[in-house]
C-alpha cells in the first residue's frame, strides 16, 4: 500500500481551542478512509504543525489517479 504523508499548519486558533484537539480531529476525520501510521504535533515558527503519515488502498490510488485529467504516476 502506497504512504503519504501531509504537513498542516494550524492557524486561527480561537481561546480554548488546543492544536492538540485539532489533532484528534485530523486523525479522527483521515481514519475514515485511510489507515494512519503516525502524527505528531510540532511548533514550527510559531505556529503548531500537524505531520500525519498515512497509508492508502492501492485500489483506491489507481481508481483516483486514472480519472481523466489526472497525471499517471
Amino acid at each position: 500500500m502506497p504512504s503519504f504523508q501531509t504537513k498542516l499548519k494550524i492557524t486561527g486558533l480561537k481561546p480554548g481551542n488546543a492544536p492538540e484537539s485539532v489533532m484528534a480531529a485530523a486523525v479522527e476525520a483521515l481514519e475514515t478512509r485511510h489507515h494512519v501510521e503516525s502524527n505528531q504535533l510540532d511548533i514550527v515558527g510559531g505556529v503548531p504543525q500537524l505531520s500525519l503519515r498515512f497509508t492508502v488502498d492501492d485500489r483506491d490510488t489507481r481508481a483516483r489517479t486514472t480519472k481523466p485529467g489526472c497525471r499517471q504516476p
